[in-house]
């Protein structure tokens, strides 16, 4: 696939099955590889083996293809963005086609804000030699000659960077003459860095009692931050119904729902009491509504509850030597900071190339 990515959708149908990805580009070129020719010579063996190996990115071909759905108002917003020449569905996904290849990364650092799953072409550069492991346990070395490499990828790395590379090589005089199955190669790692507290927000997490949820008035609470409330009209039985008293109570006037293991009620009835004479006393459990109030301030409800502390934490933007997209994290915790204090920090990360491309998990060091 050259400069035109849209002419080219089965190209994309392998792209979506990231891990079965086989790309065969079949430069064999006139090096004497494939035959000799003339002279009854010996044709040339080609050996086939694995190779991982560290290469830089050199390009990316200048198009997207989104796999996660796009609502109305992202479409538009892509649309809108002048390194964008056209959005195209396809069978496969949307087709984002991009004005140069230098648009490529942004615009997909700009998808993966947008929580969508997004893939292009990268163009790797290869080391000078690489060495490709045979099925009998040896290895060769091998040049990468005149075969253009490249891999299909989320454009988690911008150009210009280290990314390595797992791929099936086939070599002939220790050249590579061909390739299939390309992976980018990611590894799991673990990084002690020191941290600094900017701020601060608390996350009460209260149990509203099934026949007080309707005191809970959102709009009021509001002016402490951030409230979501989930407010449950459930009322569970420890011992299922049969099907008979399934049928029997369907027509209770506050019953908006029912089967064998419990019932919605209407979400303004409270009276706990009248269930239990409706439903002969059985044991019930009435599901508690979950509030969450994220503030800065100090919020005292009369409900049981819990307390966690959210902080925003400045971090080095390289660790070692690798890099991060952000040098702000967020991290929730039972302990409590003070705004400008160190924090030591684990952070647990995706790692491609020299770049955490994934946190997976922040905690307190010991």
């Amino acid at each position: 696939m050259a400069e035109k990515i849209a002419e080219n959708k089965d190209y994309f149908k392998i792209l979506l099955a990231v891990i079965v990805i086989v790309i065969c580009i079949f430069e064999l070129i006139a090096l004497g590889v494939i035959g000799r020719g003339g002279g009854g010579a010996k044709p040339t063996e080609i050996l086939t083996g694995t190779t991982e190996f560290t290469g830089v990115i050199r390009t990316y071909d200048p198009g997207l293809l989104v796999t996660s759905p796009i609502d109305t108002a992202t479409l538009n917003e892509i649309r809108a963005k002048s390194e964008v020449i056209d959005v195209t569905p396809t069978q496969d996904g949307m087709l984002i086609r991009t004005e140069t290849r230098d648009d490529v990364y942004p615009l997909g650092v700009f998808l993966r804000q947008k929580n969508l799953t997004v893939y292009g072409v990268a163009n790797i550069a290869p080391p000078a030699t690489m060495e490709v492991v045979l099925p009998n346990g040896t290895s060769i070395n091998a040049t990468p000659g005149n075969v253009a490499l490249r891999v299909v990828t989320e454009p988690l790395i911008d150009v210009d960077n280290e990314i390595t590379i797992r791929m099936v090589a086939q070599v002939a005089d220790g050249v590579l003459v061909d390739y299939s199955a390309p992976l980018v190669v990611s590894k799991e790692k673990k990084f002690e860095v020191e941290g600094t507290v900017l701020a601060v927000d608390y996350i009460y997490t209260y149990s509203i009692p099934w026949k007080e949820r309707t005191k809970i008035e959102v709009e009021k609470l509001s002016d402490y931050g951030e409230v979501k409330y989930r407010k449950r009209n459930t009322v569970s039985f420890n011992q299922p119904l049969t099907i008979s008293e399934v049928l029997e109570k369907k027509n209770i006037s506050y019953i908006t729902y029912i089967d064998q293991y419990s019932i919605e009620c209407d979400e303004n009835f409270t009276d706990e009491e009248m269930i239990r004479s409706d439903f002969d006393g059985k044991e019930m459990t009435f599901v508690p509504s979950i509030l969450v109030i994220v503030s800065n301030k100090t919020v005292d409800l009369n409900y049981s509850g819990e307390l966690v502390y959210r902080y925003k934490i400045s971090i080095p933007t390289e660790i070692n030597g690798t890099r991060l997209e952000s040098n702000e994290i967020e991290l929730e915790s039972n302990n409590t900071y003070e705004v400008g204090s160190s924090v030591p920090l684990e952070i647990n990360g995706t790692v491609i190339g020299n770049k955490i491309v994934l946190i997976k998990s922040i905690n307190r060091s010991a």
